[in-house]
Order: structure tokens, then C-alpha cells, then sequence
């Protein structure tokens, strides 16, 4: 079974960052959009759905803007929110728990990646998901494979699926492992008021504390942006 570690959370900023896709069949890889704000449920196959934790289901709303070296991400499902400031090389999570709001701020260090075409992505033809019929492109990783589908209309993407291969021959078997349906996909200019601190962060930067203890999640960060360019 892939692990969100090692393959997951790095196919959401490839779902999140496809561009159009028009044309003839087969199509062209789609050029890729340096600014976009999309809506994006992930499904965890593999967790248990009668307990409450771990979630099987993430809601996240992600504001991408590459032109500027900025990156915001709404966790719908936990009230949280990330932004990464590559410009001004600070990020904050704001936590919000029984009406209690606080925000913490740690330096950054790593630089924000553009986003790129899966190499090895090979096209599969089209398919009917989530209702309309999508072009379907499959990046084999032996063990793993990545299945991305976008619009066929419009070059939107609509889901990224990572499953695991079970058997090749006679017939290719895969299980799912993780899946990502985008909702509301938009590229574009984005407000630079997107990027600032949310209105419920008291005192604005006066109301902002200083962590150590951020590494965890700036790693959860980092992989849902960042890892997933190079596809090895």
C-alpha cells in the first residue's frame, strides 16, 4: 500500500496545479497555471470511518500564487489555516478550538517550487468520473501508480487517485489508496488580501506568538505543495 508520506499528500499540488488541456485526442500535456485557488476533498481508503480519528476525509481550500512566492491553505474540516510567506521567508498556523483563535509564526527557510508535469505520466484514453468525462493519465511507479483526470471540455483537473498495484498479469489490479476530488478549480490572480492574516487573529502581528514546535505540520505542508514535481 502507497503511504500518504511517500506518495499522498505530493499528488495534491499536481491535482491542484493542472492547466488546460483542449484539443485533440490524445492531448498534450496541459500547461500549468502559476496562480489558482481550488477546493480539493482527499478520501483516506485505508481509515477506519467509524471513528472520528483519523479523519478519512480532509476538506481543504488552497489559494496558490507562484508569480509572488505565496501559499494559503484552509483545513475546512479542523478550522485551521496555513500560509507560507516564501517572500517574506515566515509562515503562520492559526488554530481555532471552542471559540479560542491562535496563531503562531516560525521562520522559512525552503524556497517555493513551480509547479511541473508528472514525466511519466502516460495518457489512457477518456473516461466518465464524478459525472463528466475526463482524459485519464497514468504514472506507473511499479508498486504505485498516480491516475490524474482532467476535463475533457475544459482541462479543469477532477480527481488524482494513488493505488496500489496488486498484479499486472493476467489483468492489471490496483487497490485505492488515496483519492483527491477538486472542486471550484479557478487559475488566476489572486488578492494579495488572501495572503495576510485572518480577521480573527486579534492584535494582527502583536497578536502573534513565536513556536518551535510547528515541524510536524510544516512538513505536512511542504509535502501537499512541493514534493510531487519531480515524480520519483
Amino acid at each position: 500500500m502507497a503511504t500518504l508520506d511517500t506518495f499522498g499528500w505530493k499528488i495534491a499540488i499536481v491535482l491542484l496545479s493542472l492547466g488546460s488541456a483542449r484539443g485533440s485526442s490524445p492531448p498534450s500535456p496541459p500547461k500549468l497555471p502559476t496562480q489558482f485557488t481550488a477546493k480539493v476533498n482527499i478520501t483516506a481508503h485505508h481509515v477506519d470511518r467509524t471513528r472520528d480519528y483519523p479523519p478519512w476525509l480532509k476538506q481543504l481550500e488552497v489559494f496558490y500564487d507562484y508569480e509572488n512566492k505565496r501559499f494559503r491553505s484552509e483545513f475546512l474540516h479542523t478550522r485551521r489555516t496555513a500560509v507560507r510567506r516564501y517572500d517574506q521567508g515566515e509562515e503562520f498556523l492559526v488554530t481555532r478550538v471552542d471559540g479560542f483563535t491562535e496563531c503562531k509564526i516560525s521562520k522559512l527557510r525552503d524556497e517555493m517550487p513551480a509547479p511541473t508535469w508528472p514525466a511519466k505520466a502516460v495518457y489512457q484514453g477518456t473516461e466518465l468520473v464524478l459525472g463528466g468525462m475526463c482524459h485519464h493519465w497514468r504514472e506507473d511507479h511499479g508498486a504505485s501508480e498516480v491516475n490524474v483526470f482532467l476535463d475533457a471540455r475544459t482541462g479543469a483537473p477532477v480527481r488524482v487517485q494513488v493505488e496500489s498495484v496488486e498484479q499486472t498479469e493476467p489483468v492489471r489490479l490496483t487497490t485505492p489508496d488515496v483519492t483527491y476530488d477538486v472542486y471550484a478549480f479557478k487559475p488566476g490572480a489572486i488578492s494579495a488580501n488572501k495572503f495576510g492574516l485572518p480577521k480573527d487573529v486579534k492584535g494582527g502581528r502583536d497578536g502573534v506568538s513565536g513556536s518551535q514546535t510547528m515541524l510536524g505540520f510544516r512538513m505536512f505542508i511542504s509535502s501537499i505543495i512541493t514534493t510531487m514535481h519531480s515524480s520519483n
